[in-house]
């Protein structure tokens, strides 16, 4: 199993202001949209955003499960568990003397916490909303839904920021992974040579059956790779019946941390998944991927992002024949 050795820090509140010696930093929210896929696809614009605002005290607001991970990276100040109401929401919006707000969830639920927090929370006396780049109406810099309807979501939140005066465009970055982990180990050496096989399926999909997830391994392991079975879900009896095919197969679904995931796919060979979080973070780790897509997933608005990604489309997930995903994989590792 992996195991990284180092803090994590969570939390669920707002600390106190932060106050420099020249006076107190600007604060800056950033609500982040729901789910790990979308943290990935936002990783560009988290980057162009702490260049812009520089020594700006930035927090982010994220799901609880993501806390941990969001906290490693170097774009936030403070990261806080996004909260379970609009009502909570508004209370901490109206918590601070935002200098910029940018939600890039855009949901109901935001726009509700922002009539509340400034809509008819004037009427209450309270404070004006602070510069805001959403979907709500009347925010400073509202976001055109018509034109990012048929964008790819990577590509709607950096035309969100750059319509609020954002205009840097850094490439999506994980490299801070590597300096936030003290230690890393996994149960087979990191030189050899293996395959990933991204086992979640994604909402609404079926993936392959057990039988066809072992023909895929034993391929794997007759071109002398170790095949390594990677996601967020741990499931014995798949791995049990895998392993009949193929024995070599290693295990780590749900053994595994999101870190720990970007350090596999880095050393990995390539990998082979659907449409789901983890092939999203391998992805933009810079693995060779090869995808499996069925009508549920759509590529052009939140397909995977890569250096070296490719698509296999079919009707259902059971009609890409495990040899052709193979064979597909080892064409682009000689190209």
């Amino acid at each position: 199993m992996v195991r990284t050795r180092y803090q994590r820090a969570t939390m669920t509140e707002l600390d106190p202001p932060n106050n420099s010696d020249t006076g107190p930093r600007p604060e800056v929210l950033i609500i982040a949209g729901r789910g790990l896929q979308n943290f990935v696809h936002a990783l560009a614009a988290f980057s162009a955003l702490r260049m812009h605002h520089g020594s700006d005290r930035i927090h982010f607001i994220i799901d609880p499960d993501l806390v941990a991970f969001a906290s490693l990276s170097p774009y936030f100040d403070s990261v806080i568990e996004r909260p379970s109401t609009s009502f909570r929401l508004a209370k901490l919006l109206r918590s601070r003397s935002w200098s910029m707000v940018y939600d890039l969830e855009c949901s109901a639920q935001t726009a509700w916490a922002y009539r509340l927090a400034y809509g008819f929370g004037r009427k209450l006396g309270r404070s004006s909303p602070p510069p805001w780049s959403g979907h709500v109406a009347g925010c400073s810099f509202p976001v055109e839904r018509n034109q990012s309807a048929n964008t790819h979501i990577a590509d709607r939140l950096l035309n969100q920021i750059n319509q609020a005066g954002v205009h840097d465009r850094p490439p999506a970055s994980l490299a801070w992974v590597s300096r936030a982990a003290n230690s890393f180990s996994t149960p087979f050496s990191l030189d050899q040579s293996f395959i990933l096989i991204g086992v979640d399926a994604a909402d609404g999909s079926s993936g392959w059956s057990e039988a066809l997830l072992g023909e895929c391994c034993a391929l794997i392991e007759g071109y002398g790779h170790t095949p390594v079975l990677i996601g967020c879900s741990p499931d014995p009896r798949r791995a049990d019946e895998v392993a009949q095919f193929a024995p070599k197969t290693i295990d780590m679904a749900g053994h595994v941390s999101l870190e720990d995931i970007v350090f596999i796919g880095w050393a990995a060979s390539g990998a082979i998944g659907y449409d789901n979080d983890t092939m999203h973070l391998i992805a933009a780790a810079g693995c060779r991927c090869i995808l499996l897509y069925d009508p549920v997933s759509d590529a052009a608005l939140t397909g995977h992002r890569g250096p070296d990604v490719a698509i296999l489309r079919r009707h259902r997930i059971d009609a890409i024949a495990p040899a052709e995903a193979v064979q597909k994989l080892y064409v682009k590792a000689v190209a």
